[in-house]
């Protein structure tokens, strides 16, 4: 048996069945639907469960009668959210309630008339919610169930409307899961293609602030360096003050120009900007070899 069988196995045996999540917003009404679908179901089926349940267990008392009839009722009831705990229940009755039975049958099958079909909605629920391995490991103990307490001459036509009930089942679930993925991977795709909308936007506008910045550092740069050339009437005091903005200038200009390759290159990797990084090659390559302090 492969991996995936022995974890389908353990899933239906004693695995967490988490609760069913309901569409929200404008398909909240499917919640409700089936809400009141349920109710009416329940509502219908328990007189009738009773009734059954009483002809079936003649001289029993009131309590262990009203116990079979809410264990036979309570998979419909768990379906909505437990799925697979209300078909491991319905199994669990479906296979002790004819050993308990001490009425005829009702024809050739052993079970009460609502046992049938509230087992196959938690058994449809439950295989459209999970794996194959699940689904099929939950097919071979219906059959088994249906081997041991159905005659011989009715057990091979049940177990053939089991097979096909499964099958049909398996490709419905199938189906699903696989347009489940499809959302998923669109989702991903329009988050990527967000992401990099958003990178080429801040590359751009780090690259804009860049030629602007460095153009007006460059137009101050020259303008300072040539300021006592071209004018007489400036005081030594001030022709130092300019030499010292001509030659800090650059500095700054550079230190900007790294801020603006930062600035892309943290978007690229994804890195927190501003601060020292890991993630950032320029800050760990080229940024302590230049010494730049950092621009955050």
């Amino acid at each position: 048996m492969t991996g995936a069988g022995w974890r389908g196995l353990r899933q239906l045996l004693y695995g967490a069945d988490t609760p069913i999540r309901w569409p929200g917003g404008r398909r909240r009404w499917l919640r409700w639907a089936a809400r009141i679908a349920v109710l009416v179901a329940t509502a219908v089926l328990y007189p009738v469960t009773m009734i059954t349940t009483l002809n079936g267990h003649p001289g029993e008392h009131s309590t262990i009668v009203l116990v079979l009839a809410v264990v036979q009722l309570l998979p419909l009831v768990l379906a909505l959210r437990y799925p697979l705990m209300g078909w491991r229940i319905g199994l669990l009755a479906a296979l002790l309630a004819p050993a308990v039975r001490s009425a005829p049958h009702w024809g050739s099958w052993p079970w009460e008339p609502a046992q049938i079909p509230i087992l196959a909605v938690a058994f449809v629920l439950a295989g459209l919610r999970y794996r194959r391995a699940v689904l099929w490991w939950m097919w071979a103990l219906m059959a088994g169930v249906l081997l041991v307490h159905v005659d011989a001459g009715n057990a091979p036509g049940g177990l053939a409307a089991l097979t096909v009930g499964t099958v049909l089942v398996d490709l419905i679930g199938s189906r699903l899961r696989a347009q489940r993925a499809l959302v998923a991977e669109t989702g991903r795709t329009e988050l990527e293609k967000a992401r990099r909308a958003a990178l080429e936007e801040r590359t751009r506008i780090a690259r804009e602030l860049h030629d602007v910045v460095a153009h007006h550092m460059s137009l101050i740069v020259v303008q300072a360096q040539t300021a006592p050339y071209r004018r007489d009437d400036i005081s030594p005091g001030a022709a130092e003050e300019l030499d010292s903005i001509g030659a800090q200038a650059p500095r700054r200009a550079a230190r900007w120009s790294s801020c603006a390759g930062c600035s892309a290159c943290c978007a690229a990797t994804r890195a927190p900007c501003g601060r020292r990084s890991p993630d950032c090659p320029m800050w760990t390559n080229w940024w302590p070899a230049a010494g730049a302090p950092g621009c955050g």
